[in-house]
Formats: structure tokens, C-alpha cells, sequence
């Protein structure tokens, strides 16, 4: 799929203008705490992306950093109190290989990468 973390960005700050009252993200149920949960999408969207670039740049290869894309969403998760079922939904919503595709042709697309 493809991935342009300015794009993504652009789309949360004007999902944010909205002021909705409530999402109803995909495979997660409805949330009133929008704000909250925009702006956590928002940094997840910034912090995934340098994750992988940061592998990229440290010359790992696309299935190491499949692995280790996985080890550090679930540390998030288990740090941010989501149990297993939650992390299992994380991991069947946003697939950590297809995740690591997109993004690491965002940064060799537009990031500098070879």
C-alpha cells in the first residue's frame, strides 16, 4: 500500500478541524475521546515512520524489521495497558509486513534512501 507520512498527517489535522464527538475507527469500535486519540495516531504516525527508517539506515533487512517492528508495537501496547486480545486486533488490522512495505518505500521514495 502506498504510504506518505505527510499526507497521513495532513488527513489527522483535518480530521481534528472537525471536532467530531465520536470515530468509530476500523476493528476498534467507537471512541468519544477523540482528540485524544487523533493526536496518539498522529505521533504513532510519526514514530513508526523513523522507527523503520532508523532500520533501514542500520541496514537491516525487510524481514528483521518486520520482527522488529512487531516487538516494539507490542511493547507500546502492553506499556499503554492494551491486553492480548487488543494487541492480537493490532496485529490482524495493520499487518507489521505491509505496515514495513509502505513505509520503507515512502523513505526511499521521498526520504533519501537507496
Amino acid at each position: 500500500p502506498e504510504f506518505h507520512r505527510e499526507r497521513w498527517l495532513e488527513t489527522v489535522k483535518k480530521l481534528q478541524a472537525q471536532n467530531f464527538s465520536r470515530i468509530h475507527p476500523t476493528h476498534f469500535g467507537a471512541h468519544d475521546n477523540v482528540a485524544e486519540r487523533l493526536s496518539a495516531f498522529a505521533l504513532l504516525i510519526d514514530d513508526m515512520t523513523e522507527f523503520i527508517g532508523d532500520c533501514l539506515r542500520a541496514g537491516y533487512e525487510r524481514d528483521e524489521i518486520v520482527a522488529r517492528l512487531y516487538d516494539w508495537v507490542q511493547e507500546r501496547l502492553t506499556r499503554g495497558g492494551a491486553d492480548e486480545a487488543i494487541r492480537q486486533l493490532h496485529e490482524v488490522a495493520n499487518p507489521f509486513a505491509m505496515a514495513v512495505d509502505g513505509i520503507s518505500r515512502y523513505w526511499h521514495k521521498y526520504g533519501g534512501l537507496a
